[in-house]
């Protein structure tokens, strides 16, 4: 009877973990009546939620992972025998819910039957009553939970959570007395109980508490409409939109009208909205499709209505998302192949985190352009609407795992109309091996005197358990004052260990620390911190991780932003053929709304082997695709909220490395920017951040007043100087890293004509000795 309890445990983390608009809930029967083949058992779906709502069939697309020679998973989420089950017997399989609309959006759980006798006592979910409904002032609850389950005399564990909101509720209730809870939030809720006697009696239900209607409320959607009458839904074809207002408050609003950042809004302000009125004919909008649209398949726009009451001003906002056409594509799956066989056998389950070990990558009529997708989730689904494509399927191994894997299965296809979603699987055969990689990350501002947190995240890439050793040494400018997981101290830092870590699994270590201050530690400052992991077995890729992380003592924060680990400069002599360079892209919702939508692209410098690539880390779900040097991150269905100062609130990241191509030298200079987008805004440009290889060091920069650089703006000559010391050397590069000029000077002023370079802002990099110092200069 410990599986049950272990089912329960596992559904409450598939319920944590799945994304915020799709939910899969733990499905099991427990029955001592025998059950015959070819009966239908249950549904899964019955108790999965999407969008906040109990899950409608027609809305997802519902997969069994592997096989199972028992038990059906059919198309509208029932299970049907395959046999018959007699006493003591039963079947296990996952399945995944995902959104047709986005079928990147999924989530995965368990079906568990047994037919045992006794069955088990299992009793119905606790009656819950809802004492105080939310309000327009208050969002919150108060709910009542009684009548649980038998036996009355005895102590119940008590779990009730809201993902979402970040909400949760544990605690204990002796002799089946109600349970009455304050401040729950609106949303999807999971509940469960359990008898702390004997752990058998369980019950795990989830249930929507609704958002009030809050005075004035809008809704919309959206009809397809075939504009060329060819019967399918191509470019050009136009979604006609008509919106409905109401007036729930309880006086009557002016001046109502509807304004949206992605339609065109047609009708004019309604003047007087009595209370309770709706409308349903001023308002409507047409959007035009474009090809990108229905590669993507779906197309998702946000309104917002306002209207006056006095001085104050109402409004409401809705997005909806119109799925383009009923799904047809293809799913790429990848699982290790332990028996060697080629089919993904009931004990072999598809590999959670593949982007470790290679890529899934496409290729469309022969046309020679590969897209290199990576995810984080199972598996990646492309939608096709034309039949007459063809594409070439592959697992695209990463070249420094190429000895521990080997996949050589291929697909040559085509996507019929009415065809659904194809599965392919990838079998991987693997020799077993051991890496434990570690990076640093920085997510606060370091500033003289003030406290900052590093965090230390690691993550077994190998594909069995790991055990080892962690070390950390920050900056002696900075002092540890707390840390979230034991450790022992060693000279400068500390260590502690890692045990028994699984294939995929990311951990992380908080670090609090105080920064000195001034003059220990001062503006334009860099502080550099290392951790280093130890793998413990002969078979790692690299018998130790050492992450380096450089940072720039500031007294401002950019929440958009790319910056390489290491710093601005790397020394040449200690960066190897084995080395990457780590970068993290950091984007924040500064706005007041939520963003639906996040995409993130970025261009590889021409320095960088776009072939070695691997997402680290990211704060959120993710699809990456590759072509060429060109990287998209696509985060669909985010739902960011603006950002909250002091937390991780709005906030998000991406972690990836890259190592350089052979022949990298002294004085190679690689930039990296990012463009970040918030659903339909412009992009946000990050500065960009320039990587040197250098032959020694900057140990410091120039005294404020030692240099002078005029005149700036310039049309021709620059002119250099600097107090009491030779200028060594002066190099000019462009925004993108390339330089353009370079002298040796080897004395305290120097000209330098730009006469010859284009229109535009050069950094001009002064060296003298182990000194430094980077201008801005603008050539008019």
């Amino acid at each position: 009877m410990r599986k049950i309890y272990f089912f329960l445990f596992l559904a409450l983390c598939f319920t944590h973990l799945a994304n915020a608009q799709m939910v899969a809930a733990l499905d099991y029967i427990y029955t001592s009546t025998p059950i015959s083949a070819n009966a239908i058992i249950g549904n899964v779906l019955s108790n999965d939620y999407f969008n906040n709502a109990p899950v409608d069939a027609s809305q997802v697309i519902v997969t069994e992972i592997g096989s199972n020679p028992d038990v059906q998973l059919l198309p509208d989420g029932s299970v049907k025998a395959l046999h018959d089950f007699t006493l003591e017997s039963g079947a296990t399989f996952y399945y995944e819910v995902c959104d047709m609309a986005n079928p990147n959006n999924c989530s995965t759980s368990y079906f568990d039957l047994w037919v045992v006798s006794p069955a088990p006592p299992f009793g119905p979910a606790p009656t819950l009553t809802v004492l105080e409904p939310p309000t327009c002032n208050h969002p919150f609850a108060t709910i009542q939970l009684s009548n649980f389950p038998y036996p009355a005399i005895t102590t119940w564990i008590v779990w009730l959570g809201n993902q979402q909101a970040g909400f949760e509720y544990d605690g204990y209730q002796e002799n089946s007395e109600d349970v009455i809870i304050e401040n729950v939030p609106v949303g999807l809720l999971t509940l469960s109980v359990e008898d702390i006697i004997d752990g058998i009696r369980s019950s795990v239900t989830q249930f929507y508490l609704p958002h009030p209607s809050c005075e004035l409320n809008l809704t919309f959607n959206g009809t397809l409409v075939d504009t060329n009458a060819n019967s399918i839904t191509d470019a050009g074809d136009a979604i006609d939109y008509q919106f409905t207002v109401t007036n729930d408050g309880s006086v009557p609003l002016t001046n109502v009208y509807i304004d949206s950042p992605t339609l065109t809004v047609q009708g004019t302000a309604i003047p007087l909205m009595a209370v309770g009125a709706t409308d349903t004919t001023s308002f409507t909008a047409t959007h035009v499709l474009t090809q990108d649209e229905i590669h993507a398949n779906t197309v998702e726009h946000i309104a917002t209505v306002y209207g006056t009451d006095g001085s104050v001003t109402r409004s409401d906002s809705y997005n909806v998302t119109t799925a383009l056409q009923i799904p047809d594509g293809f799913k790429m799956v990848v699982f290790f192949d332990y028996n060697m066989n080629g089919i993904m056998d009931n004990n072999e389950q598809a590999h959670s985190s593949y982007f470790n070990i290679g890529t899934f990558d496409y290729e469309v009529n022969n046309d020679g352009q590969l897209h290199h997708i990576s995810t984080s989730n199972t598996s990646f689904t492309f939608y096709e609407t034309n039949p007459l494509n063809t594409y070439h399927l592959s697992l695209n191994l990463t070249p420094d795992y190429a000895a521990y894997y080997q996949s050589t299965t291929e697909y040559n296809i085509t996507v019929a109309a009415g065809s659904g979603i194809t599965t392919y699987y990838f079998p991987v055969s693997l020799i077993p091996h051991t890496d434990l990689k570690i990076w640093l990350d920085a997510p606060s501002l370091v500033r003289p005197g003030f406290p900052t947190t590093h965090k230390i995240r690691y993550v077994n890439i190998g594909n069995v358990p790991v055990s080892g050793t962690i070390s950390y040494t920050p900056d002696s400018r900075m002092t540890i004052t707390n840390t979230s997981v034991p450790v022992t101290a060693i000279p400068g830092g500390f260590t502690f260990a890692v045990n028994n870590l699984y294939p995929n699994d990311t951990q992380e270590v908080t670090v609090a620390l105080q920064v000195l201050p001034s003059p220990a530690v001062n503006i334009g400052d860099s502080l550099t911190s290392t951790a280093t992991s130890l793998n413990p077995n002969a078979s790692a890729v690299q018998p130790t991780h050492t992450a380096t992380k450089v940072q720039a003592v500031n007294s401002s924060y950019d929440p958009n932003d790319i910056t390489e680990a290491r710093g601005p400069q790397i020394l040449h002599s200690s960066f190897s053929s084995a080395d990457y360079l780590t970068y993290t892209i950091r984007f924040e919702n500064t706005g007041n709304a939520e963003a639906i939508n996040i995409e993130v692209d970025h261009l590889l410098d021409g320095l960088l082997d776009e072939n070695t690539i691997r997402v680290l880390d990211a704060s959120h779900n993710y699809v990456m695709e590759r072509v060429g040097n060109n990287l998209t991150w696509t985060f669909g269905g985010i739902n960011l909220d603006p950002s909250v100062e002091g937390t991780d609130i709005g906030k998000g990241y991406i972690v990836f490395e890259v190592k350089p191509k052979p022949g990298y030298a002294v004085g190679d200079i690689i930039p990296a920017s990012a463009s970040i987008y918030f659903d339909f805004n412009p992009a946000i440009v990050t500065e960009t951040f320039h990587t040197e290889f250098v032959s020694a060091l900057a140990t410091k920069t120039f005294e404020t007043d030692a240099v002078k650089v005029y005149p700036n703006p310039t049309k021709n000559t620059l002119h250099i100087t600097r107090k009491n010391t030779n200028i060594q050397t002066v190099t000019v590069t462009d925004m993108l890293g390339k330089t353009v000029l370079s002298a040796t000077a080897n004395r305290p002023d120097v000209a330098i004509d730009l006469g010859a370079l284009a229109k535009g802002m050069y950094l001009v990099k002064i060296r003298s000795g182990n000194s430094m110092q980077t201008f801005k200069v603008i050539r008019e």
